[in-house]
């Protein structure tokens, strides 16, 4: 079960891309056996010092290696063959669990490989369990894939395990219970009676029998039998979210739902049935998600040393190009670091945009330590994310206090409708200004409707008797509907067309432009209310065109007469034939509209037939 760091020394003594050239190495493997060296003192009356033993060694002779003095362990990395919270002690005291190797000091910029990774540990990298096949060549995979494929199972699902009396509510014992219940369905193995060492026989067996096989927390939240499960073609069943949220991310489908199941555990102990939800997934469903898992089984086998898979790539090959990717990535990363110093090694000019002064001295040649005094709020809001971005996450850094300085500073407003929001200024360095203002502007677009900015709309024509630019708000919104109105009571039908006609057509808008930007405005300032607008609109646009006196042309009457949709539905009954009926514009909703009428006289029907009775 813990052997993955055996089987990445060994396959790492024959990677194509070893080289033995320091100068030319990407990254430097550590390999040591830090899971091995702590299982043997996690039990018993071992002390602290004793599960601590071995790491120190290791790292005392490490740091002196001139690969690590070059870089202070940045470029190093190490499998760790146990769950990583064997490695996570606090403490020194004896009665906790596993050692304090993770926290050591030299640990810190060490990336690290593990069968179950910390999901807030950045430096951590998930990778599979081990399990019992470790193909030889190409065949061998694709002979197992067509196994899978034409196995005939005899159960729904299946429960592999042990419960564990000590731990009060085990959740292991309510499956245990459960598939004992649920015996026609569910195939038991129950490890406490069985023996399941790796590879036993009756751990496979039960798990090419079943479609689903139930996945519960192990010793962290993801176990190995989880592999074991997918390697038989069965479909795991989570009960954790952390069972698969943010692990092995190099090597499963992005997507759990495509190859499993997920019940919440709560819900189980609540009485749910995990029999009826799986016997909700169709044949189909089912058979789309075990052809989902063979496809991607090869990512998380670990084949033999000497193995040649050809067109497969293993759970070992896919570790290490990701690794040597993360790698290539923080060099490229040192770059942009440099982007934030200046050519002179000890000194940094004055930059008021990002800092009052600095001081850099180098640690290392890989490695630099720079001083800079910056505004609390800019550490905030840009330093820390742009750092961690730009280095992927490995660039840390420390402030402290600097006390009140004076600084060119001013205060920037947002105006919405010519008014100043106090919800939105700030304070910002004067040369940042623009640039700030400019951005909290693009961003309030977004996400404020159009409406609410002042809008400018051309007028109708091109005359001195109209005003160019009409300019509204919620608040004179009448006042300019009136001043417009008086602008062309002086103007007859004739003389407006003729304006327009002699205007350029660049500079002509449509009257109509003008009345729909204000109706809009309007139907938004009253939630829609159409006869509140028309309230306002009749008295004021007389003698214009309105839908009182609008005359629409006979062709486009037929128009909308023939784009409607009829709808009739009949139901017959012993005595009466009942009709539901619907026209509209769209097929569906008038189906619907006649299946409401239909239903509504059905009920009509039945209650008076009741009331008769």
């Amino acid at each position: 079960m813990y052997a993955a760091e055996v089987i990445y020394h060994d396959r790492m003594l024959n990677y194509k891309c070893r080289t033995l050239n320091q100068d030319e190495a990407t990254a430097f493997y550590i390999p040591f056996y830090v899971g091995l060296a702590v299982g043997k003192y996690l039990w018993f009356n071992y002390t602290s010092k004793d599960r601590d033993r071995h790491s120190v060694m290791m790292l005392d002779w490490v740091k002196s290696q001139p690969p690590w003095i070059r870089s202070n362990g940045s470029d190093h990395f190490i499998m760790l063959g146990r769950l990583t919270w064997d490695f996570r002690r606090l403490t020194d005291s004896d009665s906790e669990w596993g050692t304090s190797f993770i926290y050591m000091p030299l640990m810190k910029n060490v990336l690290r490989l593990s069968v179950e990774r910390s999901e807030w540990d950045p430096l951590e990298i998930s990778v599979p369990y081990p399990t019992a096949f470790h193909p030889r060549s190409e065949s061998d995979i694709l002979q197992w894939q067509n196994s899978l494929r034409v196995r005939k199972r005899t159960s729904l699902f299946s429960f592999v395990g042990a419960t564990r009396k000590k731990i009060k509510n085990d959740f292991r014992g309510v499956l245990m219970s459960y598939c004992k219940k649920e015996s026609e369905s569910c195939k038991v193995v129950d490890c406490s009676i069985t023996q399941c060492y790796d590879g036993a026989p009756a751990i496979l067996e039960a798990f090419l029998d079943s479609d689903f096989c139930l996945q519960p927390k192990g010793d962290g939240f993801t176990r190995r039998s989880m592999f074991d499960c997918m390697l038989a073609g069965s479909i795991p069943v989570y009960f954790w979210r952390g069972s698969f949220e943010n692990q092995y991310e190099w090597h499963l489908p992005e997507d759990a739902l495509t190859y499993s199941v997920f019940i919440d555990h709560n819900h189980v102990r609540n009485g749910t049935s995990i029999r009826k939800i799986l016997e909700g997934y169709s044949r189909e469903k089912v058979r789309k998600m075990r052809e989902k898992i063979i496809d991607f089984l090869p990512k998380f086998l670990y084949g033999r040393s000497n193995s040649n898979l050809r067109n497969f790539t293993d759970a070992f090959d896919i570790s290490m190009d990701g690794v040597l990717r993360r790698f290539k990535h923080q060099k490229a990363s040192r770059g942009r670091i440099r982007q934030l110093q200046l050519k002179n090694e000890d000194e940094v000019s004055f930059n008021p945009l990002l800092c009052t002064a600095s001081v850099v001295s180098s640690i290392y040649s890989q490695e630099a330590f720079m001083k800079y005094r910056l505004p609390l709020r800019k550490i905030i809001v840009d330093f820390y994310n742009e750092l961690k971005s730009i280095t992927y996450g490995y660039a840390s850094f420390d402030y402290e206090d600097a006390d009140y300085q004076a600084s060119d500073l001013v205060k920037l407003d947002i105006l919405l409708n010519g008014q100043p929001v106090d919800a939105v200024e700030t304070i910002v360095h004067r040369l940042k200004a623009q640039c700030v203002g400019r951005e909290l502007v693009e961003k309030l677009k977004k996400f404020i409707d159009r409406q609410m900015f002042e809008i400018t709309i051309q007028a109708a024509t091109e005359s001195k008797n109209l005003y160019p630019h009409l300019q509204y708000s919620f608040t004179n919104l009448g006042i300019q509907i009136s001043e417009f109105v008086k602008s062309t009571s002086d103007l007859s039908k004739t003389s407006i067309l003729t304006q327009a006609l002699k205007a350029p057509k660049s500079e002509l808008q449509v009257l109509g432009d003008l009345v729909d930007s204000i109706t809009g405005a309007m139907l938004i300032d009253t939630n829609l209310d159409l006869h509140k607008v028309w309230k306002v609109f009749k008295p004021l646009l007389s003698p214009i065109v309105t839908p009182d006196n609008l005359q629409f042309p006979p062709c486009l009457n037929y128009t909308l007469k023939g784009n409607m949709v009829h709808a009739k539905l009949k139901v017959q009954l012993e005595d009466v034939m009942l009709l539901g009926h619907g026209s509209g514009h769209d097929k569906k909703a008038t189906k619907g509209m006649a299946a409401v009428y239909l239903l509504k006289q059905l009920e009509v029907f039945l209650k008076a037939s009741y009331d008769k009775d």
